[in-house]
C-alpha cells in the first residue's frame, strides 16, 4: 500500500519553515508532538510510515504537493538535513548530481578549490554526463568562480528546466 498524502497528515504535521515532521499520534515508544525521523549513514533524514520506510524530503514534497516527486527532491543548499519546502525541488538525477559538492575537504566553494601546489591556484572543476570538466585555474578566487560559472553555464543550457515549488 502506498503512502497517501492524507495518511501522511494523519500521523504527522509538517512545517514548511522549519522542515521538521511532528507526530500527531503516539507509535510505539514515540510520543505525539515529538519530532519524527532519525538520520540515516548518507545525512538524509527518513521517517517510518505504517512500518515502511521514507526520506523526510519526498513525504515532505507529498505532504506540500499532494505528489510523490516525478523525479528525485533536491536540497537546494545541499544539506541533507534542511528539508524546508523552500529548499526542495524535483529535478532530474543529471540535475541533482550537479549540486553537489566536490568531496574535497579544501573546498571553499562548490566545485571550486585550492590547490596549494606551485604556488597556489584556485581550480574550477565539474562533472558533466560522467565526465569531469576543469574550468582552469587563477590566483584570484572570484575570477576562478567566474570562469567556473561561463563553463557551467554553457554546458547546463541544454537541460530541461526543473520544477521547484510552488
Amino acid at each position: 500500500m502506498e503512502i497517501t498524502q492524507a495518511r501522511l497528515k494523519e500521523l504527522f504535521i509538517y512545517d514548511p519553515e522549519t522542515g521538521h515532521f511532528t507526530r500527531r499520534v503516539k507509535v510505539s515508544n514515540q510520543h505525539a508532538g515529538t519530532i519524527a525521523g532519525g538520520v540515516n549513514n548518507s545525512g538524509y533524514v527518513m521517517l517510518r510510515i505504517d512500518g515502511k520506510r521514507c526520506m523526510a524530503h519526498r513525504a515532505a514534497w507529498l505532504y506540500m504537493t499532494g505528489e510523490w516527486p516525478v523525479n528525485e527532491i533536491d536540497h537546494i543548499n545541499r544539506n541533507g538535513f534542511d528539508n524546508r519546502f523552500a529548499n526542495l525541488r524535483d529535478v532530474t538525477h543529471l540535475a541533482n548530481l550537479h549540486n553537489r559538492s566536490s568531496g574535497k575537504a579544501e573546498a571553499a566553494e562548490p566545485h571550486v578549490y585550492w590547490d596549494g601546489r606551485k604556488g597556489g591556484r584556485w581550480w574550477g572543476c565539474f562533472t558533466f554526463c560522467g565526465k569531469s570538466h576543469y574550468t582552469g585555474s587563477s590566483r584570484d578566487k572570484a575570477t576562478a568562480q567566474k570562469m567556473l560559472q561561463d563553463k557551467v553555464t554553457a554546458f547546463y543550457t541544454a537541460l530541461p528546466p526543473v520544477q521547484t515549488p510552488s
